[in-house]
């Protein structure tokens, strides 16, 4: 099961932007889904420094799944539509 653990502005300023953070506190790689009430125009998975690793395919326009290795914080950037 994961973890949440933040959601915060991104360092970098950009507007219509956030940043979720989620913990995998188990021993196996696990596959997580995020659903929100608002719509995704695009969503980015980080380094905990911010930096861009790739880019997540959404399923549609308020949901994403994503990977989350063991024992690992997973960092999202999720664009809003304006």
């Amino acid at each position: 099961q994961l973890v949440f653990s933040t959601i915060k502005k991104p360092e970098d300023g950009s507007l219509n932007s956030f940043i979720l953070r989620v913990y995998n506190p188990t021993n196996k790689n696990l596959n997580g889904k995020i659903s929100t009430e608002f719509k995704v125009s695009k969503v980015e998975m980080l380094t905990l420094e911010e930096l861009v690793k790739n880019e997540i395919k959404l399923e549609n326009d308020s949901s994403f799944k994503f990977k989350a290795d063991k024992k690992k914080i997973v960092s999202l950037k999720i664009y809003t539509k304006s």
